[in-house]
């Protein structure tokens, strides 16, 4: 909340503080947005875009969700067909856009999701 108030707050106690945005942003516009909040307040801001290999493929995984997890299906349809995914890093960086220079793309379309985020952040059990 501090963040998109504008207060700079880099370290919360002596350690860095990290402010995730987790959305979907599928227009360059509205990642912009969210780097102007970051640039203002002092910190840095980068994009992360994990790619999905196909309109296909995310309808499957979504048809193995259940309850809330699950989303329409018109809506990954029109996700789909409005995302503008940011450019890659050499392109970023020779056009206006050159705010994105700081995108990360993660491409793996055998990893599952909870596979990815296992490796990135292991569950508490593993960690003991």
């Amino acid at each position: 909340a501090a963040l998109l108030e504008g207060r700079r707050q880099p370290k919360m106690e002596d350690r860095p503080l990290v402010v995730l945005a987790d959305d979907n942003a599928a227009y360059r516009s509205m990642r912009h947005v969210l780097y102007r909040v970051a640039r203002d307040a002092g910190c840095a801001a980068a994009t992360v875009y994990v790619e999905v290999p196909s309109v296909e493929d995310a309808l499957r995984r979504n048809a193995a969700r259940t309850g809330k997890d699950r989303v329409p299906d018109a809506s990954i349809r029109r996700m789909a067909a409005q995302l503008e995914p940011p450019p890659d890093s050499a392109a970023a960086a020779a056009s206006s856009s050159s705010w994105e220079r700081h995108a990360a793309t993660i491409r793996n379309a055998t990893c599952s999701r909870n596979a990815a985020v296992d490796e990135a952040w292991p569950p508490e059990s593993a960690i003991r």
